[in-house]
């Protein structure tokens, strides 16, 4: 099972750095292959061709060996170059995060695959979110009996980079190379998460970029620091609320988190109001329509009618004030929840009072049942 969960997060982290690539394709170029940027026609959208060699790959790391599960290449790109015509250049993007040792050896075999499916010399880039050993090197080489081979390829060592200029450029790409470096720092520490998203997204803010570009990078940012602590989400919320609303409004993915868990819980208690309330008053309305329109028949007729009538307006009366009574207890509920593991984690009180607009008799009365 630990197995699992590890390959699902491999799975998640990769999808992340996919994402950000098809978002800052452009970016990425300049940055860490500038000679490809300039030579590239930065006007077409790249063709990715990651499924076209699935089954390829598949079927060839089944027959190397059944035991393990297949290798994909993480991101393959079709890019068009100035040249225009039938000029394009295939480049291949490696994710590379903890281990990975054969590195070397699988950049090499990609690069057969590619060459011997596509016709063409495909480009490579290894971008390296972890620091390796430094024996490792960033090439593929082997001779055997007077045959040799050298396989050189790009690669983007995050560690070596200098993080003062990644914070000071004005390349997008290159605020998310420093936010995986900040978050390689604080993977067990969820308060000093909380303390670099708040510095990225701050950072984000001061940058003149495109509002979908800094929207794109914010979900990046939110989704490689991974901030688990509910309190200090609520923390998080609430002082960016506060700036979104002059810059930028924008419900992150926390934030949306939190508001579907309050709607879940307000439309189940409003729904459960509802049914009560209308079944109530509808009963009692056509019982009283029932009475004034005639004895037997109109008793009959009316009570009918009244039923039908009064369970459709008391429902739907019923669930408009249980929603809204339900909204109201569930988001009351979440900040409580909120405030209560703001106190165990020894958070201020007056910070607990600005993040959850609690009174500090609501929140004396919780320290006294975290005492209990």
């Amino acid at each position: 099972m630990e197995e699992l969960n590890e390959r699902e997060e491999r799975f998640d982290f990769d999808g992340f750095w996919k994402d950000l690539i098809a978002r800052f394709w452009r970016e990425m170029l300049l940055s860490v292959m500038p000679d490809l940027y300039y030579a590239a026609d930065l006007s077409v959208e790249p063709e990715f061709l990651d499924k076209e060699l699935r089954d390829i790959m598949q079927s060839f790391d089944a027959q190397q060996d059944e035991h393990n599960p297949p290798r994909f290449v993480d991101a393959l790109m079709k890019i068009a170059l100035k040249s225009g015509g039938d000029e394009w250049v295939l480049l291949h993007i490696e994710i590379q995060g903890p281990g990975g040792e054969d590195l070397p050896s699988r950049m090499h075999r990609y690069y057969c695959l590619l060459f011997a499916h596509h016709g063409r010399h495909p480009a490579a880039l290894a971008i390296l979110t972890e620091p390796r050993p430094k024996e490792n090197k960033n090439f593929y080489e082997f001779s055997h009996f007077g045959t040799s081979i050298k396989y050189s390829y790009n690669c983007l060592d995050i560690e070596a980079l200098d993080e003062d200029a990644l914070r000071a450029s004005d390349n997008p790409f290159d605020l998310a190379i420093y936010a995986s470096r900040k978050a390689k720092r604080c993977r067990k520490d969820e308060l000093q998460k909380f303390i670099y998203l708040r510095e990225l997204w701050t950072l984000l803010n001061a940058k003149g970029w495109e509002r979908k570009d800094r929207r794109a990078l914010l979900l990046f940012l939110e989704r490689i620091i991974n901030l688990k602590s509910e309190a200090l989400r609520v923390k998080y919320i609430n002082e960016y609320r506060e700036l979104e609303e002059k810059r930028m409004p924008y419900e992150s993915w926390i934030e949306k988190a939190f508001k579907d868990e309050g709607i879940e819980i307000g439309r189940a208690e409003g729904i459960s109001i509802g049914e009560a309330r209308g079944r109530s008053e509808g009963i009692n309305i056509g019982r009283s329509e029932g009475i004034n329109i005639g004895r037997a028949e109109g008793i009959s007729i009316g009570e009918a009618r009244g039923r039908s009538e009064g369970i459709s307006i008391g429902e739907a009366r019923g669930r408009s004030e249980g929603i809204s009574i339900g909204e109201a207890r569930g988001r009351s509920e979440a900040y409580s929840n909120a405030a209560q593991r703001m106190l165990e984690i020894g958070l201020a009180i007056s910070d607990i009072m600005q993040c959850t607009g609690l009174s500090p008799e609501d929140i004396d009365a919780l320290a006294a049942k975290i005492k209990n």
